[in-house]
């Protein structure tokens, strides 16, 4: 019985590409660029779930307000069809 596997890194470059140091400090900015870039959006993304908490934050005060109102609006109408004011 003969063994037909071939290993997989036998067709994978391992090299990176070859290329002088011209390439590799082209590939260097590139990444560089894609980090500013990364870190900008990164950014932007921090703010927005900044503002939505705070907004969060507002919308909820605001509907325990209305359901607190709403719960004592509730009770005193209770209370005077019980006749107990």
């Amino acid at each position: 019985m003969s063994n037909n596997i071939t290993p997989i890194h036998d067709d994978i470059n391992v090299s990176g590409g070859g290329g002088g140091d011209d390439m590799i400090e082209s590939r260097v900015a590139k990444l560089e660029a894609v980090t500013e870039s990364t870190d900008r959006r990164i950014n932007l993304i921090e703010q927005d779930i900044r503002s939505m908490r705070s907004d969060m934050r507002s919308d909820f005060r605001t509907t325990w307000a209305g359901l607190f109102v709403a719960a004592l609006g509730l009770a005193g109408l209770m209370a005077k069809g019980f006749n107990w004011i």
